[in-house]
């Protein structure tokens, strides 16, 4: 059932030019794409919070949605570097999903966030269950207010 948090935002503040924070891991294998989205869909189960969404009210106020978008993996094929300075003159269109997930060229994971809902530290925390769950290491998927505790501990 989705439910809508309170983020005590503005509309101002939520559009923000520098309102991403990502994380980019290299591995010195390559990713298997298809792998990667049943690993994202298992993680989202984990962490509800990936799935969030969020909602702008009429005075402009901003509500995280739970249960608004399943996110998704995409891939870039091509180097990081091209890759970032793609996103640093487009940036992120954080009004459908909050998190953004890429496979770049194969062997580099991107977690990308808006940084009302994620800091450096949850997306480290978010790659390291990532990489748990792809490495079919045991995990429990139960979901957890982790991601949720970090993310509001932020926004107070």
């Amino acid at each position: 059932m989705s439910e809508k948090i309170r983020l005590g935002l503005t509309r101002n503040r939520l559009f923000e030019f520098d309102n991403c924070v990502g994380f980019l891991g290299e591995t010195e294998e390559c990713f298997d794409i298809k792998e990667c989205e049943k690993t994202l869909k298992t993680l989202s189960l984990k962490e509800p919070i990936l799935n969030c969404g969020i909602e702008l009210c009429e005075d402009g106020e901003a509500y995280l949605v739970t249960e608004k978008k399943e996110v998704t993996i995409e891939s870039f094929e091509g180097d990081k570097d091209t890759y970032l300075e793609s996103i640093n003159s487009t940036g992120f269109d954080f009004s459908e999903k909050l998190f953004s997930f890429m496979i770049i060229n194969r062997n580099t994971l991107g977690i990308f966030a808006h940084t009302v809902i994620a800091d450096a530290r949850s997306l480290m925390y978010l790659a390291g269950e990532f990489m748990s769950i792809y490495k079919s290491k045991s995990i429990s998927v139960v979901p957890s207010a982790t991601m949720l505790r970090l993310c509001f501990a932020q926004v107070r």
